[in-house]
Order: C-alpha cells, then structure tokens, then sequence
C-alpha cells in the first residue's frame, strides 16, 4: 500500500517508474453458506489528467523491483514535487475511500495501532491479514477496514492480472 503527500501526475523519470498504481473502486459481496464474504475490487490508475494519484489518497502499488530496507536506493526522491495542505483529513492525517461499508484508510504518520478483528492490512501475496497484537505501523501506507458482518478471514483483494492472452487463429 502507499499514500503520498503529494499529486502524482505521472510515473515517468519517477523512483516507480514502469510500476502499476491501483485504486480502490468497490466491493463484490458474496455470501456463501450463510457467511459474508467479499472481494475489494481495483483499477489501474490511468495516469490522465483526471485520473493520477492525488496527495492523501491510499492506493495499491507493484513496483518493479522490490524496495529493500537498508539497501542502496531505499530512500525514493521525488523531484519538483508540491505537498498541498490536506484538509478534513481521517485520525492519521490522510483521506478514506469508502465504498459499500468496507474502507480503504491513508495512514500519513507512522502509527499504532492497537489488535483489531476489524483492521485489516496488506500482508505477502495480495493477502489481508488482521492484528492480533498491538503494532506500529510506518507512515505513506493504507488499511482496509470490514463492516461489523464481515468477517475478516472472508475478505480479499481481487487484483486484475495484466498477463497477455492470445488466441490462436483458425
């Protein structure tokens, strides 16, 4: 997940150039043998003058190249770039995505977070895991939050595979 301070109008000569950016658009509830389950659903950010990734929203990313801590080239810089004041912002300083009950929250400062049933965030593999002891968690970053009827194990992020298809010509 991450959440910038910044509008990004476009990826190119960026530290995540080449790199998908997804939004969060909405949810498919399923309900399966009496149990809530649902998939949170996502789109490409276009990179168009409506559609970029905006200061204070959360969004998905896949870069190219994984970001190793402590490695040459961690620390990403972002030239000629403006941070606006964000305004109306959640508890930890940045914007919500709200659809049909399930959120998706920035998280600008790093924060802690106490053990939750409801929170849920992005662990390896497109997974969404829950808290079960309490935890600090970095700033730049997003969380999912699950109604009340979800539970929290029935809950997934569906992302579109980008892989090629053909179809052989008869």
């Amino acid at each position: 997940t991450i959440c910038l301070p910044f509008d990004l109008k476009s990826l190119v000569g960026t530290p995540y150039q080449g790199a998908s950016v997804l939004k969060f658009v909405g949810v498919e509830k399923i309900k399966e043998n009496g149990v809530n389950k649902a998939e949170l659903q996502f789109e490409e950010v276009e990179f168009s003058a409506t559609d970029y990734m905006k200061a204070g929203v959360p969004y998905l990313i896949k870069v190219t190249e994984n970001i190793q801590p402590g490695t040459l080239g961690f620390e990403k810089v972002f030239k000629n770039v403006t941070c606006p004041k964000l305004t109306e912002t959640n508890t930890y300083g940045g914007y919500d995505v709200e659809k049909d009950g399930f959120a998706f929250h920035a998280v600008m400062n790093p924060s802690h977070f106490p053990a939750s049933k409801t929170n849920l965030f992005m662990v390896a593999d497109n997974r969404l895991a829950t808290l079960y002891q309490d935890a600090d968690i970095n700033g730049l970053r997003g969380y999912f939050t699950a109604p009340a009827n979800y539970d929290a194990s029935k809950v997934r992020v569906r992302i579109m595979d980008k892989t090629a298809t053909s179809v052989e010509t008869v």
